[in-house]
């Protein structure tokens, strides 16, 4: 399966707030109205995965975007942004 380095750098900004659920996850369903508290306590335990899916989806995008040269203007945003919020959600979260 191949994946476009658009698609990855997307990929890993979403898994970047899902790094820490019991604190963002409350946060975007509060603002469709759809929060519960007791959704993000029951996906606690599963914390490590989710950083260590969206650690993995970062070094997916950062090769294709830098390794490879893919580097559009619109991949290179949305990858920083998605390396300062997983390093701002693991370092406020910890």
């Amino acid at each position: 399966m191949k994946c476009a380095p658009t698609t990855t750098s997307l990929l890993s900004v979403v898994l970047g707030f899902l790094t820490r659920p019991c604190c963002s996850l409350p946060f975007f369903l509060n603002l469709v109205g759809a929060g519960s508290s007791s959704l993000a306590l029951s996906l606690m335990p599963y914390r490590t995965v989710f950083r260590a899916a969206s650690l993995l989806a970062l070094a997916l995008a950062g090769f294709f975007i830098y390794w490879r040269r893919q580097n559009h203007p619109i991949n290179r945003f949305s990858f920083w942004v998605g390396v300062f919020l997983f390093i701002g959600q693991w370092a406020f979260f910890a």
